[in-house]
């Protein structure tokens, strides 16, 4: 089961004191696997994305995800080769500043 892109939903009613599993709905995120993560910078908190299939272009929302890894990123700016760029395509490495902590071998989802 492909848990990055289906949500559970979970709702439990008591009827009678006796717990009762009621619903269980799945969601199509339209996530893409789009890349993985191969350095990650501490200091100035930057993933280093390895683009596998499609592109990836400033403004896109990314979800990182891996052991311990889970959260969404707004792409704000990105660097290939030190030069700002709008765009990465298969097969470029590019930097992207994160909120939060990316570990190497993390995938990397668009969402929408």
């Amino acid at each position: 089961m492909d848990y990055h892109k289906q949500l559970h939903s979970w709702t439990a009613r008591f009827d009678g004191g006796i717990s009762q599993l009621s619903t269980f709905q799945e969601v199509d995120m339209a996530e893409q696997l789009v890349g993985i993560v191969t350095h990650f910078f501490k200091g100035p908190s930057v993933a280093v994305v390895k683009v596998t299939e499609g592109h990836i272009a400033v403004g896109d929302q990314l979800h990182f995800v891996g052991h311990t890894t889970d959260f969404t990123e707004t792409v704000q700016s990105m660097e290939v080769e030190h030069e700002k760029v709008g765009r990465a395509a298969d097969g470029d490495e590019v930097a992207i500043q994160v909120i939060d902590r990316a570990r190497q071998h993390d995938q990397v989802y668009r969402v929408g």
